[in-house]
């Protein structure tokens, strides 16, 4: 019999459930949003193409510096763009989709351990989601693979709800054309997953009926319209650096990630290190589902394997590896730890005890985000932002470029730029081809370290006129004497 004065507590309620998990996320995913500088490499870089969309009026082609950019696609510079337009260019807009998206796969997982297990599971497996600290640290970061996590977590929800209501089809087309135009070709991960779904549970006929079909030409046909729009204006420039640089050369040829056989393995170690304690339920809950299913299928066991070993089994191939670059696994890993939980807990006691933990777990935490000046994000470039505000209020003769003495360039440049609308050159590495670039007329703004300032100034011919000075960063004026 169970306990009455359990379900009093309310933590039994589905309808409290969600909307704690729901009230929680927002509180830890929200909070303090706008505090820490975003990181030069990714979130600058994408923050400052949704910025050039609305200077230059174009949202098909990504510009960066003023150039046309073909490296990434623009579903979320697009979002991003519609936040600073309606809300300013700052932090907070930057990473609201990203913390946005991150909310909805949360309440998503909830939703698909309840339809396929119960409501317990989806319960569980929000909790681990809630508690997935790479998965929240990316959920505050103005970069793409939260987002592709999203749709590719609901493409497979609409997929799954289409066997009852066909019209959930034209959903999971729309979800796998968004994850394309997320972050390219790995947005076919709905397709893939859903395909491979259909073969190993016996349904292969499926794979050729006009649902899955229809679904599939979908996504791959309203993602297309931008390939082909790029392709037409930009041709081989486009189709070179898209396709041949970002996808080919980066995955197969130049990474610096590109090691031996065993590389193959490195996602599975590094989920050991970002995946704790989570990875050890994830890997107990793989074992007995590939157990159980050598007896008797379960259907949404075969599908949540395929959703772990189809992700993680193609970016194992590629030379280039990120953890990252796997963020749409986490919610299978949460399913599965959410079942192996509804195991374990078996008594009604346990589970109570359990969820009273959790819920005093998360409050706490939210409290401590919401009252107390703890940083949530890292202070990534406080000095260089320092710096790039003070350029951009400070620098009167329409420079449209900073000279760049011995930085480095891509750890610097995108950060520099969104900060004081003014790009950093590629870096002079000696006085001799830097005097080259100035003359005796004008004095022009050049960045460059502490380290490297008495360079410029042990050299005679150089006058410099130092501005300011923040951290190990030294923003100066020069010319030739």
């Amino acid at each position: 019999m169970q306990d009455s004065s359990s379900h009093s507590t309310g933590f039994f309620n589905p309808n409290v459930q969600i909307a704690a998990i729901i009230v929680f996320g927002i509180f830890i995913l929200f909070t303090k949003l706008d505090k820490g500088e975003l990181a030069s490499l990714d979130d600058c870089y994408y923050a400052q193409k949704a910025k050039e969309i609305l200077i230059t009026g174009d949202w098909l082609t990504m510009h960066f510096a003023g150039n046309p950019e073909f490296d990434n696609v623009p579903l979320y510079m697009w979002l991003e763009a519609a936040t600073f337009a309606l809300f300013g260019i700052h932090e907070y807009t930057a990473r609201f989709f990203s913390a946005l998206f991150g909310l909805g796969t949360i309440i998503l997982v909830y939703y698909l351990g309840r339809i396929w297990y119960n409501h317990l599971v989806g319960v569980y497996a929000s909790i681990v989601m809630l508690s997935t600290q790479f998965f929240l640290k990316f959920a505050r970061r103005a970069m793409f693979d939260i987002t592709l996590a999203f749709f590719v977590t609901v493409g497979i929800y609409c997929f799954w709800k289409s066997f009852d209501n066909k019209r959930y089809i034209i959903g999971f087309g729309l979800c796998t054309a968004a994850a394309i135009l997320t972050k390219s070709v790995l947005g076919t991960f709905p397709i893939l997953i859903c395909g491979a779904y259909l073969v190993l549970s016996g349904q292969w006929r499926r794979l050729f009926s006009v649902q899955f079909i229809l679904g599939s030409f979908i996504g791959l046909s309203v993602a297309s319209f931008w390939f082909i729009y790029e392709t037409a204006v930009h041709g081989d420039a486009f189709l070179g650096e898209h396709f041949g640089w970002l996808i080919f050369e980066r995955a197969f040829e130049t990474s610096p990630e590109k090691q031996h056989w065993y590389s193959n393995f490195w996602y599975l170690w590094k989920l050991f290190e970002h995946y704790l304690p989570w990875i050890f339920f994830a890997v107990y809950g793989i074992y007995r589902m590939v157990q159980r299913n050598l007896k008797q299928r379960s259907k949404p066991d075969i599908l949540i394997l395929c959703w772990i070993f189809v992700i993680i089994g193609i970016m194992s191939i590629a030379n280039e590896k990120k953890v990252w670059y796997i963020m749409p696994v986490f919610p299978a890993f949460a399913l599965v730890c959410g079942g192996v939980l509804d195991t374990l807990l078996a008594k009604e006691v346990w589970r109570l005890r359990f969820l009273k933990t959790a819920a005093g777990f998360f409050l706490l935490m939210a409290l401590i985000f919401a009252a107390t000046p703890v940083n949530l994000d890292t202070n990534r470039h406080p000095d260089l932002k320092a710096i790039a505000h003070f350029a951009k209020n400070n620098t009167t003769d329409n420079a449209t470029i900073v000279l760049n003495y011995r930085l480095s360039y891509w750890s610097n440049r995108p950060v520099f730029l969104f900060y004081s609308d003014i790009d950093l050159s590629k870096p002079y590495n000696g006085v001799k081809s830097l005097k080259q670039t100035l003359s005796n007329i004008e004095f022009v703004p050049l960045l460059t370290e502490m380290r490297y300032f008495s360079e410029l100034r042990a050299d005679t011919g150089i006058a410099v006129e130092p501005l300011i000075m923040s951290g190990e960063f030294m923003y100066c004026k020069i010319k030739i004497r």
